[in-house]
């Protein structure tokens, strides 16, 4: 695993705390994220909003509740006997708006209930969009811009193993057809 900010990097700085304000520290760091996530193919990117201003903890324990209910709706309440903590792997950076108000860039490397996201995170928090990554470096770069901005990455995890659901839904059937037919127009273009 590759760290994010070696002490290395420090030397160059009378002040250590001079270098989180240097444009060159940001750089390598965004750059360094991006290299270690970009390990992962991912395919959903939400974009998570808070109706109102929340505490950092609290808008975390929300993400903490739409993951586990995520997995509920895909393997029923007793998902942690089969998945463990969470049948896909993901990622979140946090934002804060020009209104103050928290708002999540989340990576998911697996398929998961766009209906349900909305109908959770709409209830519990606020706005969400949801949408399939078209490129994957595109999608972590953005995601990593936030990290090199405010330096906050929250919530990585990464699934032991790929889980499926033992009868699989619509939805997870329309997701996988649908990565199988852009990999096939990428296919096409090249």
């Amino acid at each position: 695993m590759v760290e994010p900010f070696s002490s290395d990097s420090l030397q160059y700085f009378d002040n250590t705390s001079d270098a989180w304000d240097s444009r060159v520290v940001r750089k390598l760091l965004r750059k360094t994220w991006s290299e270690w996530l970009s390990m992962r193919k991912w395919c959903v990117f939400l974009t998570l909003t808070f109706r109102d201003e929340t505490y950092p903890e609290t808008a975390l324990k929300k993400l903490n509740y739409l993951i586990r209910m995520l997995n509920e709706e895909t393997f029923g309440k007793h998902y942690t006997n089969y998945v463990g903590h969470s049948y896909f792997s993901y990622v979140a950076s946090i934002e804060y708006q020009k209104r103050d108000v928290i708002h999540f860039h989340v990576l998911i490397d697996r398929p998961v209930n766009f209906r349900a996201i909305h109908k959770y995170w709409n209830y519990i928090a606020g706005f969400a969009k949801v949408e399939l990554v078209q490129q994957n470096e595109n999608a972590v770069y953005y995601v990593t811009k936030y990290v090199a901005k405010c330096g906050e990455m929250g919530l990585p995890y990464f699934a032991k193993k790929i889980y499926t659901p033992p009868f699989i839904p619509n939805w997870w059937k329309e997701q996988e057809n649908a990565e199988v037919e852009e990999n096939d127009q990428e296919n096409i273009l090249s």
